[in-house]
C-alpha cells in the first residue's frame, strides 16, 4: 500500500520527498520489508524527479501499524500534479 500526503511550507521554493514504514527505535521494532519497499519508493522518487532527498523514517502512525501488506507513506512538498506523475512512474517501476 502507498498512501500519497501532501504537505505545505510557506517558502514556495521548498521541495522534497520523505517515504514513512512502520517502526519504532523506542521499542526496537520495525518492518524490513516495509523498509525496502520505502527505499525502493524513495529512490525512484528522487531519481526522477527534482525533490529533495528527505529521506526514508520510521513511524508508528496506525495506518503503517494496522495494515498487513507492506505500506509506506509518501509526503511531499511540491505540486501535487508533478508527485502524482511520479508515483505513477514508481508503480509502473515496481509491477
Amino acid at each position: 500500500m502507498i498512501s500519497l500526503h501532501e504537505d505545505s511550507y510557506k517558502n514556495e521554493s521548498a521541495h522534497g520527498a520523505a517515504t514513512y514504514f512502520y517502526g519504532s527505535e523506542a521499542h526496537g521494532v520495525h518492518s524490513i520489508v516495509g523498509e525496502r519497499f520505502a527505499s525502493l519508493v524513495q529512490r525512484e522518487i528522487c531519481a526522477r524527479t527534482d525533490f529533495a532527498n528527505c529521506r526514508t523514517h520510521a513511524m508508528t502512525w496506525e495506518l503503517l501499524r494496522l495494515t498487513k501488506a507492506p505500506a509506506v507513506r509518501l509526503i511531499w512538498v511540491i505540486k501535487l500534479i508533478q508527485a502524482i506523475l511520479a508515483v505513477c512512474l514508481v508503480l509502473i517501476f515496481v509491477m
